[in-house]
């Protein structure tokens, strides 16, 4: 299926993270125009070194989403650079996980302004280029958590279930501007955080590598973590002008994690 992405400008926000890295290569496979968002130039520049493979247009962003003026002043960025933003996927997250006792105020803000203020920012500074071109996609990396509570993820599932009814509002407000607006919510994943999660496991029982990993994949349907890329093939389709009636949808990437029927 020709996803109709050549030559589109996608606007990767969290880019360096093990989801959004997986996200911008999927782009540029597609010969995708991509600006790569995140805090860390250094990493920034490696992502887009690595990403010279594929011949696409490719540029560079810092921004801090704590910070609420940054992330208007990103997209003009990428507004000047590539005359406009088709897409944007915000794959940034900082959740700290733990039950109440083990969270703070600061954790609740700092998330907040990251999972929820953040693209609520984003979105405010693209929507006006994309209502005007009446076109637009905007694919917001959520977290299961959001709808499956677990005592053990109160600052990312609260901060998840938020962003996803910001998301459903704004697809409802903005579907007749051809802007859809969805939700891909990931369970375990081969990232950085799933490392940590086996380095705990092995602390707390003293075990090996291998013993861990089996510990925590023998807990998930599929048997295994999700691997970035099956999240970054769902938001490349999502991001497809192919699916403009798949709009306000929150979907799970989890492998049948997800309990309950909806």
């Amino acid at each position: 299926m020709d996803l109709q992405l050549r030559d589109t400008v996608a606007m990767v926000v969290g880019a360096t993270g093990g989801i959004g890295s997986a996200v911008a290569e999927a782009f540029a496979a597609e010969g995708g125009q991509l600006a790569l968002v995140g805090r860390d130039q250094t990493k920034l520049a490696k992502l887009a070194g690595d990403l010279g493979r594929y011949d696409v247009n490719r540029a560079t962003m810092t921004c801090d989403l704590l910070d609420e003026a940054q992330p208007e002043v990103c997209v003009r960025q990428a507004e000047e650079r590539f005359g406009r933003v088709d897409i944007l996927a915000v794959c940034a997250g900082n959740a700290r996980r733990g039950g109440l006792a083990d969270v703070t105020d600061a954790d609740f803000e700092s998330t907040l302004q990251v999972k929820l203020m953040g693209p609520v920012r984003l979105v405010r500074a693209v929507l006006p280029g994309m209502r005007e071109r009446r076109f637009g996609r905007i694919v917001l990396i959520g977290g299961l958590n959001g709808r499956n509570p677990t005592g053990q993820a109160v600052v990312g599932g609260a901060v998840n279930a938020g962003m996803a009814n910001f998301a459903r509002q704004i697809a409802k407000a903005t579907a007749a501007d051809g802007i859809t607006v969805n939700v891909v919510d990931p369970h375990h994943t081969r990232t950085a955080r799933w490392e940590q999660r086996l380095d705990e496991l092995q602390r707390r029982h003293g075990i090996s590598r291998g013993d861990a990993h089996t510990r925590a994949a023998a807990h998930l349907p599929i048997g295994r973590p999700v691997e970035p890329r099956e999240i970054a093939d769902l938001v490349l389709f999502l991001s497809s002008p192919r699916t403009g009636a798949i709009n306000g949808a929150i979907i799970p990437v989890d492998g049948g994690s997800t309990d309950g029927l909806y």
